[in-house]
């Protein structure tokens, strides 16, 4: 079954995979994105606390309300793990 989602106004953060970047992860996804009305983030990857980081992006940006995530490689593990821990 599937369930239709309002993403009008969301904010959907993206993380890069550590042979990507903000800006290919922008590129692949943002269109779409913004065609179904969200509005998108993608962090910059930090090599010296990327895990980190990503987790710090991703808990900044669900201070603002309820978010969707994604990524690649590396940021989409990232993203699936911090949302099943952050079922909200």
């Amino acid at each position: 079954r599937g369930m239709a989602v309002d993403l009008r106004g969301v904010t959907a953060v993206l993380l890069p995979g550590t042979g990507s970047d903000d800006d290919y992860v922008y590129r692949a996804f943002a269109p779409a994105l913004h065609e179904a009305g969200a509005v998108v983030v993608a962090p910059a990857p930090q090599p010296d606390r990327l895990i980190e980081g990503y987790v710090s992006e991703l808990q900044n940006a669900a201070r603002l309300g309820a978010i969707v995530v994604g990524g690649v490689s590396i940021g989409a593990a990232v993203a699936v793990n911090w949302a099943l821990a952050q079922p909200a």
